[in-house]
């Protein structure tokens, strides 16, 4: 960790006299570097990679393709400022970035920023519309939308569509041979503990929901995807409910 701390300060103290070329690529090295450490487990360093990832932003010094913004690193600036309950950050980016996406991909890109938005702003069936409008596109793609449409059914209190949901996922999940393994690898947990969380809607067990949480804890960020705080909450949640 301090050498991540170090080269952030000598990041910051000397980026004048670094060439564009080298800010983007210490910069990349950097939030990659807090990312990692971040799915390992400390927290702290999701904070790290968006105050990176901001400074990026602010010196216009960050990756493009063929000049544009990346989906995902747009996607990478929505999620992770969400995360950090920096949802009017979030937006604001949404309405001053959107733009810089290419053309061809920057409506679904668009509609699936504006989904996560309102999942989180409780705005569910919102969401649901948002999401709905994104036809075609890629395996990322599928498995953001699924996860997401997931975690909107089971606040809706919809439960069968949220295993309905599921099935569906673990199906493409498994059969799907573009996913690399280490994502299908943090999918199939979370369909796993989603689907384990869903059932216990259905009847507390305290040695089952007591286990859940157990497991969830057990599981790193990079094995259960970035849901993981998500889960973890609602498995507690269920654990008060039922007075435990």
């Amino acid at each position: 960790d301090n050498l991540y701390y170090d080269l952030k300060k000598t990041y910051i103290k000397e980026m004048d006299d670094l060439t564009v070329k080298d800010r983007i690529r210490t910069g990349t090295l950097l939030i990659n570097d807090a990312l990692r450490r971040f799915m390992l487990g400390k927290t702290n360093f999701n904070a790290e990679r968006f105050e990176i990832m901001k400074l990026q932003l602010k010196h216009d010094i960050y990756q493009k393709e063929e000049g544009w913004l990346s989906r995902e690193q747009y996607f990478n600036y929505v999620h992770t400022s969400i995360s950090l309950g920096e949802l009017e950050w979030a937006e604001k980016f949404t309405l001053d970035n959107t733009a810089k996406l290419a053309p061809d991909i920057r409506k679904h890109a668009s509609s699936y920023a504006k989904g996560m938005l309102c999942f989180h702003k409780k705005e569910y069936d919102s969401a649901l519309k948002e999401l709905a409008g994104i036809k075609g596109g890629d395996y990322h793609y599928f498995v953001m939308i699924k996860s997401l449409s997931t975690k909107i059914y089971y606040e809706m209190g919809d439960y069968e569509k949220v295993l309905s949901v599921i099935d569906s996922f673990k199906h493409y999940i498994s059969s799907n041979l573009l996913i690399p393994e280490p994502m299908r690898k943090r999918y199939i947990n979370y369909t796993r503990i989603m689907n384990k969380l869903t059932l216990l809607k259905y009847g507390n067990d305290e040695f089952d929901i007591l286990k859940l949480i157990k497991e969830i804890e057990d599981l790193s960020t990079n094995e259960l995807t970035t849901s993981k705080g998500w889960l973890l909450n609602k498995a507690i949640d269920l654990k008060d409910s039922a007075h435990l």
